[in-house]
């Protein structure tokens, strides 16, 4: 049984149980009071002497009027404070003035608050200063605006203002997502969010957009992982900090839309975006669908809805009614027909070397740029994506970072071809296929783009003229349409296994070929990307600034950068082999095994976990060891380290030879595969 002493401490928790934005406002609140004393009660008097004596109606009444005065004290403001000083009142001197007489309490709140009203009328200003909300316009050019700065760092903040919006989401809701709550379902994805305002979790989905590449979510985190292979952060949003808290990821969202409004020069975006525009914005977007039910939209955003929102919890991960809202949000207005998304799939009645480069091209992406990705089918739909809107992002941005990492991991296939042009009839072979499978759900203008009108024709006749009387019958007529495909598709393939059985002679040298090409595969000892002759030193390493040293090992070991020649005037290569020699104080690199070849895709993923959680712990170590020795050193302020490569470095250089001797004392860190 539990003790008395166990039920007291946790009905003390529960009554204290107060978040991070409850308690900044009662710290707010009480300085507000305590200027409130010493102007116009007594300046000896403050929040934490004062007495139940002191307390009287008297006493509040002046305080509603100094709140009303206050030009910088709003009316919702007001009210909060008076709700936080109230209940702070009861705890610190026990007064009961308001549990005497509630009624005088609650004429005290309508008396402010119609002051407040009337002076919003007079004045001609709103009563509540609300965000206003963002168009589905505004999430275009800001997603594209973001893709145009080509740097990590705006890819990662896209994908987060793009998942706000779909979660319908409070900027807390999203700042906390990891990898692992990311669940592949195939045709769209899961994510686990808590929703941290509410104490609760949930369960949403996501669907891909209609060719729109700006605000598609399987396009915006494609491009995320594929020009940040080495970052060992579990979290979606790494800069988001692990430290952060809701206030903080508010206060970092305004920021963004602040800087991304004083880049739009076209002045195309709505203003004062802030941080909760896009619940607003999702929430008024959903419900303008006539297909979106008031209660599913409730369920989405998580607006409290007492038993019923509970009933709704059971159902919404797998309920047609959250991926109903799911497609609106991803710009969808046919939410019946439309949500497949792009696939590798249209390779398999291509030709066997097409079909192969194609599934090597998307296994060397799946190796390194998605390897926090999984299942497969969820990878190769992100390369699929990448792929499909290749054209339409080249236009955009030719020399984005996003298109030499996929032309990069193209030069990587043999035999080597013409990199543009395959990449693009790649793309639009996937286009085609995503249009067919979406066809009765896409604007016609798009349809006539990527089909042929023989094409057209064989799928749907002329399906956008028909009246709404004549939908049943064009219903029917897809049935027969795809049920005709497939016939068609299963003797296309019938076709090619008769005409492609290889003779006799042919068959031997089939089964001679992998022999040959195990013989002249490389040494596993080399890296993912092994250095070829005269390669210089990678671009994203001549400025470090953000780097973090736990990425920058995983990428000095599959990259095998210390084979590299030096440069004397390369001060980023000097900075990164002079963190390496610091490594090497707390970690046994040597202890590295080689990489498995790629035909061992298992063992490579378990390799490149394994890499990435010793470098953490790398990472770790140092941090904690060169903070100590700052804050015990004297005249230092107390701090602690970042992971950053160049703080580190630096931190390092700020160290006495016994102080780095004391590192060679703690035991060394190895490669762990388990």
């Amino acid at each position: 049984m539990e003790s008395d002493a166990d039920v007291e401490t946790i009905v003390d928790l529960m009554e204290s149980e107060l978040g991070p934005s409850s308690r900044k406002q009662d710290g707010s609140a009480r300085t507000k009071f305590n200027s409130f004393l010493k102007k116009h009660i007594d300046r000896n008097l403050s929040i934490t002497t004062i007495t139940a004596d002191h307390i009287t109606k008297d006493l509040f009444g002046k305080f509603l009027a100094f709140l009303f005065k206050d030009p910088d004290i709003h009316w919702q403001t007001s009210m909060s404070y008076l709700s936080s000083i109230k209940r702070q009142l009861e705890e610190v001197t026990g007064t009961d003035l308001f549990r005497s007489d509630p009624d005088w309490y609650r004429r005290c709140r309508r008396h402010l608050q119609k002051q407040y009203l009337m002076l919003s009328i007079s004045t001609g200003k709103k009563l509540k200063q609300q965000a206003p909300p963002m168009t589905i316009e505004d999430l275009r050019s800001i997603s594209t605006i973001l893709f145009l700065r080509n740097d990590k760092k705006s890819l990662v903040d896209r994908t987060l203002l793009n998942n706000q919006w779909l979660a319908i989401g409070r900027s807390s809701d999203v700042g906390t997502i990891h990898f692992s709550d990311l669940h592949w379902q195939g045709n769209f994805f899961l994510i686990d969010v808590t929703r941290i305002k509410v104490s609760q979790q949930q369960t949403i989905s996501i669907f891909c957009s209609p060719i729109c590449w700006s605000i598609d979510p399987f396009h915006a985190l494609a491009c995320q992982l594929l020009v940040d292979p080495y970052n060992t952060s579990p979290k979606v949003f790494s800069q988001v900090t692990a430290t952060t808290t809701d206030a903080h990821v508010a206060a970092y969202i305004n920021r963004l839309l602040k800087s991304v409004y004083d880049y739009d020069h076209e002045a195309k975006l709505t203003q004062n975006l802030q941080s909760h525009s896009a619940r607003r914005g999702g929430a008024a977007f959903a419900s303008s669908n006539a297909s979106v039910n008031l209660s599913d939209l409730a369920h989405r955003g998580l607006w409290s809805m007492d038993g019923f929102a509970t009933l709704l919890e059971y159902i919404s991960p797998t309920a047609a009614s959250d991926q109903n809202v799911a497609k609106v949000l991803g710009g969808w207005t046919d939410t019946k027909q439309g949500g497949h998304p792009p696939t590798l799939a249209c390779f398999d009645d291509e030709s066997h070397h097409t079909f192969t480069r194609v599934s090597d091209y998307a296994k060397a992406i799946r190796l390194l740029h998605f390897a926090k990705i999984s299942p497969k089918g969820f990878a190769d739909c992100l390369t699929a994506t990448l792929l499909m809107y290749y054209r339409d992002t080249l236009k955009v941005s030719p020399q984005h970072i996003v298109h030499q990492e996929m032309q990069r991991v193209h030069a990587t296939l043999s035999p080597i071809c013409q990199c543009q042009e395959e990449l693009l009839d790649w793309g639009s072979k996937i286009r085609k296929r995503f249009v067919m499978d979406n066809i009765l759900a896409l604007p016609l203008h798009i349809v006539k783009q990527s089909l042929s009108t023989e094409e057209q024709a064989e799928q749907f006749v002329g399906i956008h003229t028909f009246a709404d009387t004549l939908e049943r019958l064009l219903l029917g007529h897809q049935q027969l349409v795809l049920a005709n495909e497939e016939l068609k598709n299963m003797m296309r393939q019938i076709l090619d296994r008769l005409s492609s059985t290889p003779t006799r002679g042919s068959s031997d040298r089939s089964n001679a070929a992998p022999e040959q090409a195990r013989e002249t595969e490389p040494a596993p000892t080399n890296p993912l990307r092994p250095p070829l002759v005269g390669q210089s030193w990678p671009a994203g390493l001549t400025t470090l600034k953000g780097k973090k040293l736990s990425d920058f090992l995983v990428q000095y070991i599959m990259e095998n950068l210390g084979s590299l020649p030096k440069d004397s005037s390369n001060r980023g290569q000097k900075d990164c082999l002079r963190a390496v020699e610091i490594l090497s104080y707390v970690a046994d690199l040597s202890s590295i095994p080689p990489l498995p070849p790629s035909s061992c895709e298992a063992e490579r993923v378990r390799w490149i976990s394994a890499m990435q959680r010793m470098a953490n712990r790398c990472e770790l170590t140092l941090v904690n060891g060169l903070t100590r020795a700052a804050n015990g050193a004297q005249g230092q302020r107390n701090r602690r380290r970042s992971g950053k490569l160049t703080g580190i470095v630096k931190g390092w250089s700020e160290l006495t030879d016994q102080q780095r001797a004391a590192f060679r004392l703690m035991p060394r860190i190895t490669f762990s595969g388990s």
